[in-house]
């Protein structure tokens, strides 16, 4: 199967089939019970995926048919070509499916928000200090391209967040408004987006994403930042595209998890049905080989007997006329 699933595949959504393989050998029960759900009774048996006891005595059948149809709805809610298991091929420099890389529209990140539990989604508004400027730099330099000699400045105001020295403790640092009801913090070694996520702050990065390089000059297209103000806008800009992009990816990976696994399970059923009625046809050839096996048996025997009762009435039949002439040799003259 997993040969299959290697065609199939990027190689991102590869390991997600490994994980979905890997949630199935584990000995706890599974954390999510839609994930459960989907699994439809497949365990894994030594190193072999096959079904629980219980479903294959009562209605293997009606799991595959289930199966077959949580596959159309996976088709129909993955229709691009470009995904894996609904078109995705191989092809020099294109490692990943459109799941990975496709732009995510605002109403779907707002909604898959507003799903998650509020510690997952504090978790992707949190980034250590070294990872955000990273970001911060990265973004600086490819995104919103900001001239070399500018980048110092958006640093300098990024510097004023971070909280100062002040005797035995530290004062806090300040706070920089990014939209509304969202401002950026940093907290212990923490960059934190206090906020609730709203469809402001996604509406806000896309238009930064749309924006972004206009404000150059010439035909680089370079973007300078070369007050305070300026500073601050670039900084507030970076910031927005940073945490978007983290719940992009959250928001990907769950997409593509969950593609993978509809796929890992339409996979395995369709497989196991395949042999299944593969054995239930080799069986009911070898019964059908048996019973006319038999049948040619019994016709043999029928045959015989009948050829045994002929020979005898035929040997009944020559015996009689004998009787009187021996009868009449044996009278007396």
């Amino acid at each position: 199967m997993f040969r299959k699933i290697t065609s199939l595949s990027c190689g991102r959504c590869h390991g997600l089939f490994a994980l979905r393989y890997d949630e199935l050998k584990g000995a706890a029960a599974m954390e999510c019970a839609a994930c459960a759900e989907y699994f439809a009774g497949l365990v894994v048996d030594g190193s072999a995926l096959t079904l629980e006891a219980s479903v294959l005595a009562s209605a293997p059948f009606m799991t595959f048919a289930e199966a077959r149809a949580r596959e159309r709805e996976r088709e129909l809610q993955f229709m691009a070509g470009d995904i894996c298991g609904s078109g995705w091929t191989k092809r020099p420099g294109h490692t990943m499916c459109a799941l990975h890389t496709s732009p995510v529209p605002v109403e779907a990140l707002v909604e898959y928000w507003e799903g998650l539990p509020e510690e997952h989604s504090s978790t992707l508004f949190r980034l250590r200090e070294e990872d955000f400027v990273a970001e911060l730099d990265a973004h600086l330099k490819y995104q919103l391209r900001i001239c070399r000699d500018c980048r110092g400045n958006v640093f300098r105001e990024w510097r004023a967040l971070r909280p100062r020295p002040g005797g035995a403790a530290e004062e806090g640092g300040a706070a920089l408004d990014v939209c509304e009801g969202h401002r950026l913090t940093v907290v212990d070694g923490l960059v934190c987006l206090e906020g609730s996520g709203s469809a402001a702050f996604f509406e806000r990065a896309e238009e930064v994403e749309d924006c972004k390089g206009a404000d150059g000059e010439g035909s680089e297209g370079v973007r300078h930042a070369d007050t305070p103000e300026l500073a601050r806008e670039a900084l507030v800009d970076c910031a927005a595209l940073i945490y978007k992009g983290q719940v992009e990816v959250a928001f990907r990976e769950q997409t593509a998890g969950h593609n993978a696994l509809l796929l890992f399970v339409h996979l395995a059923l369709g497989m196991m049905e395949e042999r299944l009625r593969n054995a239930f046809s080799d069986l009911r050839a070898r019964q059908a080989e048996a019973e006319l096996l038999e049948l040619v048996e019994s016709e043999a025997k029928k045959a015989g007997r009948k050829k045994d009762k002929k020979k005898s009435r035929r040997s009944d039949g020559r015996a009689l006329p004998e009787a009187p002439r021996q009868a009449r040799m044996q009278a007396p003259m």
